[in-house]
């Protein structure tokens, strides 16, 4: 994964450190012997949040190229690529790809949060993942919002802002679901 400093903006680091989290909180968990079922899942969680954060990497680095005017062709914002929803170029299209990949990060996290014993360090990375993707979601929303108050061409297409709903929708949806099980902790 490339690193973090070169990831196009805020919401996008943010979502690739969430990726790493939750990829360490299913690494560093041993299941109690005999528990196949757990170790299988860890793995198969372990892989998803990396493909998550891989595909967050190189969609942060196209959005990076196309916001110094340098899209290599078939990717990020061609018309071969994510498909351009709505006219908003290959930035715009970015964000909203990586924000719904965040999403789909923070219900994993919360989904496999709870298959942690409470008391172990990976449960809290989970969590902390989990908060991490739903707060990356929300940030790139924010992020294609601002692209378009700054004036960018056109205007976003009826697919793009459903999608830009539904991952702020799942990001907060997330967030709720993680305090309260905190809460019930206490």
């Amino acid at each position: 994964m490339e690193a973090l400093e070169d990831a196009a903006s805020p919401g996008m680091r943010t979502g690739i450190l969430a990726a790493r989290t939750l990829e360490r909180a299913c690494r560093e968990h041993e299941p109690p012997p005999g528990d196949a079922r757990l170790g299988l899942y860890l793995n198969s969680v372990q892989d998803l949040a990396r493909s998550l954060g891989l595909e967050l990497s190189a969609l942060s680095q196209s959005a990076g190229l196309e916001t110094q005017g340098l899209t290599p062709p078939g990717t990020v914002g061609s018309s071969t690529s994510l498909g351009n929803s709505g006219g908003s170029g290959s930035l715009g299209t970015a964000l909203v790809s990586a924000a719904l990949l965040a999403a789909d990060l923070a219900t994993l996290a919360a989904c496999t949060a709870p298959e942690l014993p409470p008391e172990s360090a990976g449960y809290f990375r989970a969590i902390e993942a989990s908060r991490l993707a739903a707060a990356s979601a929300q940030s790139m929303v924010l992020e294609h919002r601002a692209f378009w108050a700054a004036g960018s061409s056109g205007e976003p297409g009826d697919y793009e802002k459903r999608d830009l709903r539904g991952a702020e929708w799942r990001a907060s949806l997330v967030s709720r679901q993680i305090e309260d099980m905190l809460r019930e902790e206490d």
